[in-house]
């Protein structure tokens, strides 16, 4: 869900920005919240995966 967010909110950017052809702080606030979005996500996944275990099964290993 929240690369989904990240992803419309980087849509949203491009558009304001090719719309008006200057970047203005609006551009920089997004910006800076779409790496911070990032990180968040990008900290929950190697949560669930490294300390919840959460991961494709090996068929290999489950014989």
């Amino acid at each position: 869900m929240g690369n989904l967010v990240l992803v419309l909110i980087e849509a949203v950017n491009w558009y304001r920005r090719y719309s008006s052809g200057v970047a203005d702080s609006t551009g920089l606030v997004l910006s800076i919240l779409a790496v911070l979005l990032m990180l968040v996500t990008g900290w929950l996944g190697w949560e669930m995966v490294y300390r919840r275990r959460v991961a494709i099964a090996d068929e290999a290993a489950a014989r």
